[in-house]
């Protein structure tokens, strides 16, 4: 029996990555998930070696190498990859074209010479292959062993070093990114290989893939407009994400994901060697994941939406995989804490007494007190006495629209701006991503002028008079109850021309034209006084709760590690 095609959830598609990607799907057949992870990939590759992402065995790269896995022709595998191309190389013009490699080596000589070729002052500079034969690079790879070693050692950051009679290469801290394509069967029959259960293959992130939409062949759009917007964005939060140092897991945030997050991703692929080959750095993938959501919202420290989200992919290329081989089952069993959870929350307000679930569990008193730790989704409390010792119960409470895991708010504290990635509705976005200096550059030494990969305003200017007009220029009326800039960008996806009684404003640019872009009519005035500044707290020892009993804590600090 197959299973199901896999359907991405919208988590997702959160932060600054689902915006671009929805505002680029309707005008692309590509699959929205492969849009997404050729975004990201081109992303992990820009931000090079400067950030990474700290956990109790050290810290780790932000390096993706997704693989978009469909059949030829239906997939749309290079028309996913394409679209985000096009931003990655408008954001990045120097970088893509300097850095860019189309082509995946498959001998060790020919992949350590590419990084050896971009190689400055003993370091790597960060590399992004783009294979779009990845099922040629899997067969050809099987006729040199080296090839499989050094993809191994560049997923970890390790130096490599080729020594022959005539050559000795050694190629310090690589930083490689990687979009392959592949069609399902020649994916799935790696299956079994020494590469396969050696952990080649299972550093790369397979997806699936299928044509999203038919689009008329013979019809003008205005993609160049939405591509640029996208690019700006894109190259402001990149510029950012370049000079941050160590992305942090918050104490509250951490014991969210020890009893959430770290157990859906464990049962995802129990009991299934065929899916273990495949997904066995399925923990590790989450983590780097979500360390560039985080990075794409301009924040150095993980927030538990983008573990949500991070989760969210993991578990679409965990599917991607069962759908692809035969034969490969995904677990059905929830981890046992989630169960509770389920149980407890089906009592309703009422709750459930702890003995009824002790019985139904076949657990003790002591392992639901260990479980529940970890689930700030269940309280405890005693029932009414009936002249004996009141019983215990719990019962569920649903913390939804509440900022999970934070600590309760100062009323004396001055109120401070909504991070971007804490946004779940659009009509917020314009008032929290307004653009300012002080919201950008704050604390942030600026960039060498050789280390610039991005676009200087000369060459924005140069490819603002190359760029073909593909509709007239308009004109509008500002609406005063909207935030500056909205009507206008409005106007570009949907509204008609419009006569200007007055001039418009300039228009927002980076990431707040790309937000007012996609928000809703209904978006809420905002006064023009407010000017966020970028959240780049540390995280605060008071916000630390209960500690969870667990085997070993993912993130950890060093002190306890050394305790």
């Amino acid at each position: 029996m197959l299973n199901p095609q896999p359907v991405i959830s919208p988590a997702a598609f959160t932060g600054l990555f689902g915006l671009i990607t929805n505002a680029l799907d309707p005008h692309t057949e590509g699959d929205r998930a492969g849009v997404l992870v050729s975004l990201m990939a081109g992303f992990s590759a820009y931000v090079s070696h400067g950030p990474s992402v700290e956990t109790r065995k050290g810290g780790s790269p932000l390096m993706f190498w997704p693989v978009l896995v469909g059949p030829s022709g239906k997939g749309r595998k290079g028309t996913a990859t394409g679209i985000a191309m096009q931003v990655l190389e408008a954001a990045f013009k120097t970088f893509t074209e300097d850095n860019t490699v189309h082509g995946l080596p498959a001998t060790g000589l020919g992949f350590i010479g590419e990084l050896d070729e971009r190689t400055a002052n003993g370091t790597a500079q960060p590399v992004l292959f783009v294979e779009e034969e990845m099922d040629t690079f899997i067969t050809n790879a099987r006729r040199d062993a080296k090839v499989g070693v050094y993809l191994r050692k560049s997923w970890d950051g390790q130096t490599i070093g080729h020594k022959t009679k005539h050559d000795d290469i050694k190629v310090r801290n690589p930083h490689v990114a990687i979009i392959g394509h592949a069609q399902p069967k020649n994916w799935a029959a790696i299956r079994g290989s020494k590469d396969a259960t050696g952990g080649t293959y299972n550093r790369f992130f397979p997806v699936y893939v299928s044509q999203s939409k038919t689009l008329p062949v013979f019809e003008a759009t205005d993609i160049q407009n939405v591509i640029r917007t996208a690019a700006r964005a894109l190259r402001e939060v990149a510029d950012w994400a370049r000079d941050a140092d160590i992305v942090t897991v918050p104490a509250h945030v951490a014991q969210v994901f020890e009893g959430k997050h770290r157990p859906i991703c464990e049962a995802l692929t129990s009991g299934s060697e065929e899916l273990s080959q495949y997904t066995e750095r399925a923990m590790a993938y989450m983590v780097r994941l979500a360390a560039l959501y985080a990075l794409a919202g301009q924040r150095e420290e993980i927030s538990v939406s983008d573990l949500d989200a991070a989760l969210a992919l993991v578990t679409y290329s965990v599917e991607s995989v069962s759908f692809i081989l035969p034969g490969a089952e995904m677990s059905q069993e929830l981890p046992l804490a989630l169960r509770v959870e389920s149980f407890i929350a089906e009592a309703g307000e009422e709750g459930v007494q702890s003995t009824v679930i002790y019985r139904k569990f076949g657990i003790r008193k002591t392992e639901l007190e260990t479980l529940l730790t970890a689930l700030d989704t269940v309280e405890s409390f005693k029932a009414p006495s009936t002249g004996g010792r009141p019983a215990v119960m719990f019962r569920y409470v649903d913390r939804t629209g509440e900022e999970s895991g934070q600590a309760p708010a100062d009323p004396t504290a001055a109120a401070e701006p909504t991070p971007p990635s804490a946004l779940t509705d659009l009509t917020e976005v314009p008032a929290a991503l307004i653009h300012s200096d002080d919201y950008v550059t704050d604390g942030i030494e600026p960039a060498a002028p050789g280390m610039a990969f991005y676009l200087t305003e000369d060459e924005w200017a140069e490819m603002d008079a190359a760029t073909p007009e593909t509709v007239a220029p308009m004109q509008i009326t500002v609406n005063p109850d909207l935030p500056l800039g909205v009507a206008a960008l409005r106007a570009l996806l949907d509204g008609p021309t419009v006569e200007a009684e007055e001039p418009a404003p300039a228009p927002l640019t980076g990431v707040a034209a790309l937000a007012a872009m996609l928000a809703m009519s209904t978006a809420r005035p905002v006064a023009e006084t407010v000017k966020p500044v970028r959240v780049r707290k540390a995280s605060n020892a008071r916000l630390a709760a209960k500690p969870v009993a667990v085997p070993v804590a993912l993130f950890q600090a060093p002190d306890e590690v050394a305790a």
